[in-house]
C-alpha cells in the first residue's frame, strides 16, 4: 500500500508539501477499487464537487477501513520507518553502491 510505505502518510510529508487538494486511489482498498480526495480546511466541499470513480460508494469504504484499521492494528507505520532506516543505514555501509536516497 502507498500509503505510509516511508513511515509517513505521504513521502512528500518529509518534504512538508503542504498541497490545497491530494487525488489518491489503488492502494486505499488492498486491491479493491477505491478512490479518495483530501481537501484543506479553508477549501469547503458542496455536493457533487469532488467525485471520484470508486470513492463513496458503502463497499469501497468498508474495504478501505478494514485496510486502514489493519495498518493501526499491526504498526505498520512504525515497521515500515524501522525497516526503512535500518534499510538506508545498511546499504550506506556498502562501498559498491554510490548513492542512497531513500524515502517513497
Amino acid at each position: 500500500m502507498w500509503l505510509w510505505r516511508s513511515g509517513r502518510f505521504f513521502s512528500h510529508d518529509y518534504a512538508e508539501v503542504n498541497a490545497d487538494i491530494y487525488s489518491m486511489a489503488k492502494g486505499m482498498g488492498n486491491g479493491f477499487p477505491v478512490g479518495g480526495i483530501l481537501i484543506a480546511p479553508h477549501i469547503k466541499p458542496k455536493h457533487f464537487m469532488l467525485g471520484t470513480t470508486f470513492g463513496g460508494n458503502h463497499l469501497a469504504c468498508a474495504a478501505a477501513l478494514a485496510v486502514l484499521e489493519i495498518i493501526e492494528k499491526e504498526k505498520l507505520v512504525e515497521h515500515a520507518e524501522k525497516n526503512g532506516t535500518y534499510l538506508l543505514n545498511e546499504l550506506k555501509k556498502i562501498k559498491q553502491i554510490e548513492n542512497v536516497r531513500g524515502k517513497g
